[in-house]
C-alpha cells in the first residue's frame, strides 16, 4: 500500500473533522488526528520524511494542522509551508509552535535548520499585521495571521517566574512584540513563538 491509500485508508476511518499532526512523536495533541512523524513510534500512522513535502495528501482536505518544535527541524521552510497552505481547506485551522530564534537551545540542537522569528510567518501573508511590512512576493502562499504569542519559559522556577511577567509585557499588542524583536530578545530570550493561522 502506497502513502496515498494508506492516507484515504487512514482518512475514511476519522470523524466529519480532518485533524492533521506533523511529528506528532510520542505526544500527539490531538486524540484523533492522522499522525506522521519520520520516525515509525508506536502511535504514528503514517511514516514519511515530508521535509520535501506532503503529496499523498489532496489538496483542500484537511481541517486543521497542528505541528509543535518540528519546522525548525525542516531546511527548506517555503516548501512545508506550501504544502501545508495547499492541502488546508478554505477556513482551516494551522497551529505552530517553534523556537523562536533568541532561545539558546535553538543552536544548541545540531538538528536544528531554521530559526523563526515573529516576522517569520509574515512572508507567507499578504496581511499587514505588522507595523514593520515584509515582502510577500517570494510565493504565493497567503495565510490570515489569527494570533501570534511569545512564549518564555525556563527550567528554573525562580527564573520561569520573573519570564512570566516579560511574557504578559512583550504580548500586549504587536507593537509590544516588534519591540521586543527589535532588540529585547538579545537581553530576554524567548522560549517559543505560537502562531495561529488560517486559510
Amino acid at each position: 500500500m502506497n502513502l496515498h491509500q494508506q492516507f484515504q485508508q487512514i482518512a475514511s476511518q476519522k470523524s466529519h473533522r480532518l485533524v492533521l499532526e506533523l511529528g506528532s512523536g510520542q505526544k500527539p495533541a490531538y486524540p484523533d488526528s492522522i499522525k506522521i512523524d519520520r520516525v515509525a513510534l508506536a502511535n504514528i500512522d503514517i511514516v514519511s520524511d515530508f521535509s520535501a513535502g506532503l503529496p499523498f495528501i489532496p489538496d483542500d482536505s484537511i481541517d486543521i494542522i497542528h505541528s509543535s518544535h518540528v519546522l525548525e527541524h525542516l531546511a527548506d521552510t517555503q516548501i512545508i509551508m506550501r504544502e501545508m497552505f495547499r492541502i488546508l481547506k478554505p477556513g482551516g485551522e494551522l497551529h505552530i509552535i517553534v523556537p523562536h530564534h533568541s532561545n539558546p537551545l535553538y543552536y544548541n540542537d545540531y538538528t536544528h535548520k531554521s530559526p523563526w522569528g515573529i516576522y517569520t510567518i509574515a512572508y507567507f501573508s499578504n496581511q499587514a499585521f505588522f507595523q514593520r511590512p515584509m515582502p510577500t512576493f517570494y510565493n504565493d502562499v497567503n495565510f490570515t495571521i489569527e494570533s501570534i504569542f511569545i512564549g518564555f519559559y525556563s527550567c528554573f522556577k525562580l527564573r520561569n517566574a520573573f519570564l512570566k511577567v516579560f511574557q504578559l509585557l512583550f504580548n500586549i499588542n504587536t507593537y509590544t512584540q516588534e519591540l521586543f524583536e527589535g532588540g529585547f530578545c538579545k537581553i530576554i530570550p524567548a522560549y517559543e513563538i505560537r502562531l495561529k493561522l488560517s486559510k
